[in-house]
This record gives C-alpha cells, sequence and structure tokens, in this order.
C-alpha cells in the first residue's frame, strides 16, 4: 500500500501515518489474542512518530484536548510507546518497530543509517518482532538492506496490498478505530496476512 511519510510542522521529524494505522490494527489483534498490553513495547526512531502514536494509545492529548478533570482514554492498557534510543537496555515478549520513512526519493535518512540505533530495535523483542515499513526505502540502509534480504530469504516479509483498509489517525481520522477506504475495500484486521504476521 502508499504509506508515504510526513513531516510534521514546526519540526524537522518525520511522521507516517499509514504505518501507524497499521500498528493499531496489529495491537488490536495482540488484545484480542490475550496479549497484555504490558507486554508489548512499539518504538520508533522518530520523535514526531513516537508522540502521535502515544495520542492514538491515550498516552498523551492533543494540546487542544487537554482537561485537567478528564481522564484519558486507555487505548490498549499498558502497552509502552517509545523511541529506540529511550528503551536501550530494555525488552517486551512482544515489539512492534515503525521505521516511518517512506518517499519518492528513497531517502533513509541518518538515523537509519547507524548500526546501533538499529541493533538496539531488532533485539528488544523476548518472543515477537513485527517490523512495519517501506521496503523500498528501507534497502537504501545497508544494515536494514542486509536484514532484509535474509528475511526475504526466510520468507518472513509479508507484503501488505494495494486497498487495504487502516485505522485513520491524526486530528482527521476522527474517533480511535476510524478507517479510511483504499481502492478495493479490504479491511486489514480480516486480512489472513495480518493473521498470518501473529501465528508463528
Amino acid at each position: 500500500i502508499r504509506a508515504r511519510e510526513n513531516r510534521v510542522e514546526g519540526s524537522d521529524s518525520a511522521q507516517n501515518d499509514t504505518e501507524i494505522g497499521i500498528i493499531r490494527a496489529l495491537t488490536t489483534l495482540l488484545e484480542a489474542c490475550g496479549v497484555e498490553g504490558r507486554n508489548v513495547c512499539v518504538l520508533s526512531p522518530f520523535r514526531a512518530q513516537l508522540r502521535q502514536l502515544e495520542i492514538e494509545y491515550g498516552i498523551r492529548r492533543e494540546p487542544s484536548e487537554v482537561v485537567e478533570t478528564d481522564p484519558m482514554p486507555s487505548v490498549y492498557p499498558g502497552i509502552e510507546v517509545h523511541t529506540v534510543d529511550r528503551y536501550q537496555g530494555r525488552d517486551a515478549e512482544v515489539v512492534l518497530i515503525s521505521w516511518v520513512r517512506s518517499n519518492s526519493g528513497q531517502a533513509v535518512g541518518e538515523l537509519l543509517r547507524d548500526w546501533h540505533r538499529i541493533n538496539v530495535a531488532v533485539t528488544r523483542a523476548r518472543n515477537k518482532l513485527v517490523m512495519v515499513g517501506s521496503r523500498s526505502t528501507l534497502e537504501r540502509s545497508p544494515l536494514l538492506a542486509a536484514m532484509l534480504r535474509i528475511l526475504d530469504q526466510d520468507q518472513c516479509i509479508v507484503n501488505i496490498p494495494a486497498g487495504t483498509v487502516v485505522p485513520n489517525v491524526g486530528p482527521s481520522g476522527g474517533r480511535p478505530g476510524a478507517q479510511t477506504k483504499m481502492a478495493n475495500g479490504a479491511v486489514l484486521k480480516k486480512m489472513p496476512i495480518v493473521g498470518n504476521i501473529l501465528a508463528e
């Protein structure tokens, strides 16, 4: 599916709303399978992505929604959301990574060329690691390209087809769990490939 990154106003950090929607769909399925939020961590190298993920999971509010006496809704109680750097030295049963970068120039940026940061990200999971990203862009990072070749040989890469429906995110996304229709109207949570990601 098309999942282009965007730049957050007033920041040089990247955000990818489609990847956030996919992460949300995956954690919804994890919860439905009985995986407690305290056993799940979502990581991203980019602070803008982190902030939007925190809003999606009820960890942080939009500035316009701050009401001191109004309790924040918890979408998946116990889930942790961190930048890769902040999670160094820790681990979780299930880790989901949003790599964010996806652009027509296939520019991967300096953060994803840092072997130490990548090593930290991919070694935090005790039982299951799920990575969400643009293969064509990530392959511009030598270390990620080598990792993707190994994953491809082991048939561990799942391509999400055009037409997949993912939850809306951000101010334009409406209520939590709202969906936006792409091309042919398949619903992500009903797609067998998503079950395959979590079934291993």
